[in-house]
């Protein structure tokens, strides 16, 4: 099977998480936000994922200014916590094409282990999710892991 392209809607300019057109990135209010939503819920193992995932995106707020901070080293694992914990516990950060399909999203993604965006697409259309949305959902998460 051929490799996807990336959906055209990908090479457009930063986005909000409300804007159907492009691929947000979490801040780092944002995190805090899925992070507080996490300890509300009990959730101790996604509001962890989430400080890790507010680590990284601080990071890359301050490479912008050449000061880095100190974020550890890439953990696959907790970086796909951090992934399910924006989707779970993150609301109208999630883009919104997507906001319809997180539950199904979930699923598919606590039963992948390759999270690749072909995989994925094919994952969450085998679920029900459309096409069109199958293809966001999957580039969407491969950049945000990225």
């Amino acid at each position: 099977m051929a490799a996807l392209a990336s959906p055209s809607w990908a090479d457009g300019a930063v986005a909000t998480a409300d804007d159907s057109e492009g691929l947000p990135q979490l801040t780092v209010d944002e995190w805090r936000e899925v992070q507080a939503a996490a300890e509300a819920a009990g959730d101790t193992e996604a509001a962890e994922a989430a400080e890790y995932g507010k680590a990284v995106a601080e990071n890359q707020a301050k490479a912008k200014t050449g000061k880095l901070v100190v974020v550890p080293m890439l953990v696959p694992t907790l970086i796909k916590k951090a992934v399910k914990a924006a989707l779970k516990y993150g609301g109208h950060k999630v883009p919104k094409p997507l906001r319809p399909y997180t539950n199904k999203i979930l699923n598919v993604l606590d039963n992948t282990e390759a999270w690749e965006e072909a995989g994925l697409t094919t994952g969450f259309m085998a679920v029900g999710i459309p096409p069109d949305a199958s293809q966001q959902a999957a580039h969407w998460i491969v950049v945000f892991v990225g």
